[in-house]
């Protein structure tokens, strides 16, 4: 950007800094305050769109979920019991499918579900209602999956087992291939 000159004159006791003639009305449209504002919330709304486009993108995307340990937690989340077992789970758009190695599968239909990724699958959190249908009958349940420092929950609570919390550590985290 050109530095705009100015005089700089004395008039009795005070110091009057006056901009060259014509130089002001170029000087209030290069850097117009109501411009520069405008521009800032273009920029700043840009900016979230862009934020709100990758995090939208990849929480419609289907995962692989996998684990080795199990924890059962109880209503107020204070740690039950562990067992070791690999446990895979599967997310798509409108489906969870829970295939733990040593118990019955769970196939649940995801009923709704709110998407809040700060940093994708490192630092945010998928909270979906899920139907669950199998050998036990219908179970509705939350299931939670989040990231915080760098450790990745995925947590199932189930509205007819209150007292019991089941807690996965994942392993690893990425996109399912279709």
């Amino acid at each position: 950007m050109k530095r705009i000159e100015a005089m700089d004159f004395e008039c009795s006791n005070y110091r009057t800094y006056l901009p060259q003639p014509g130089i002001l009305k170029l000087y209030l449209k290069v850097v117009n305050p109501n411009r520069l504002s405008t521009m800032k919330k273009l920029i700043l709304l840009g900016v979230l769109l862009i934020i709100s486009a990758v995090s939208f993108a990849q929480c419609d995307k289907d995962l692989m979920l996998t684990s080795s340990k199990t924890e059962y937690l109880d209503s107020l989340g204070n740690f039950q019991r562990s067992v070791d077992e690999e446990t895979v789970i599967k997310i798509s758009k409108s489906k969870i499918v829970i295939t733990p190695a040593k118990s019955v599968e769970m196939v649940g239909n995801i009923e709704s579900s709110k998407c809040d990724w700060k940093v994708a699958y490192k630092e945010g959190k998928t909270v979906s209602k899920v139907l669950f249908e199998g050998p036990l009958g219908s179970l509705h349940g939350t299931v939670t999956t989040e990231g915080s420092n760098g450790k990745l929950t995925f947590l199932v609570e189930l509205v007819e087992i209150p007292d019991t919390k089941i807690r996965v550590q994942l392993d690893t985290f990425q996109e399912a291939l279709k």
